[in-house]
């Protein structure tokens, strides 16, 4: 994740110090692109060469765009610690979560962001699940062992996944109907994906393995899901319920 706090509590106690954010306006970047700026201006000024100007005018824009995407992270780096609610944290599949494991920040292996999640007591089932869309990760390389599918025929009892960030971070949240689900399931868990009539991911959570997979689903669904079956829906659905 490009995002962390700054302790990992490990089982036996232990606290690991993870990187914090840098100061956005000490980096090397940014601090190449004033010089270029500087030395631009100041030959432009000497000599009155346009493209001199024009080039510390690039520099300025490199500077001030590199130190704009450092304050985002270093915004989202708060964001993650006032949504765990503390800088001491435990490593878990795919990200952190609190110490009380009632909250996960993980990176989604499906679209590539970090999922803020609130989970059961039990952490088998997600209750909620935000879509933080200004924390890029990278994509999970391993491929799932096996994948199935779930038809559904009705909409959802009880919404789980949301685009946005969690409540008191800021922004608005919204979020779609999916028309099927897709299980995917690895060697340390299980991937439940809610996708459109198209195929195009709308959200997804992680279950330790398929028993609490199909509790979401139930919790989700209830009778509106079908079985689990080896190939995905057909792309003719029932209007109605799209």
């Amino acid at each position: 994740m490009c995002v962390g706090p700054y302790r990992a509590v490990r089982p036996d106690g232990s606290r690991e110090r993870l990187p914090a954010p840098r100061d956005p306006m000490r980096s090397p970047r940014v601090r190449a692109w004033g010089a270029l700026a500087l030395s631009a201006a100041s030959g432009a000024a000497a000599i009155g060469s346009l493209e001199l100007a024009v080039l510390a005018g690039v520099g300025a824009l490199g500077a001030a765009l590199h130190a704009l995407r450092a304050r985002r992270r270093r915004r989202s780096h708060h964001g993650l610690v006032r949504f765990l609610g503390s800088e001491d944290v435990r490593p878990v599949a795919e990200g952190v979560a609190s110490l009380d494991g009632r909250r996960r920040a993980r990176r989604s292996i499906a679209e590539g962001v970090v999922r803020y999640e609130v989970l059961s007591a039990d952490g088998r089932r997600t209750l909620e699940s935000y879509r933080a869309s200004d924390a890029e990760t990278a994509p999970r390389a391993a491929l799932p062992e096996e994948v199935r599918f779930v038809s559904l025929h009705g909409r959802c009892l009880s919404p789980v996944c949301f685009d946005g960030p969690p409540p008191g971070l800021g922004g608005p949240v919204r979020r779609r109907e999916p028309g099927w689900l897709r299980v995917s399931r690895y060697a340390d868990g299980v991937l439940l994906e809610r996708l459109d009539p198209d195929g195009v991911v709308l959200g997804d959570t992680w279950h330790p393995d398929l028993d609490a997979a199909s509790e979401q689903v139930r919790a989700e669904y209830g009778p509106h899901a079908g079985p689990l079956v080896s190939r995905p829906p057909p792309r003719d659905l029932p209007s109605a319920w799209r």
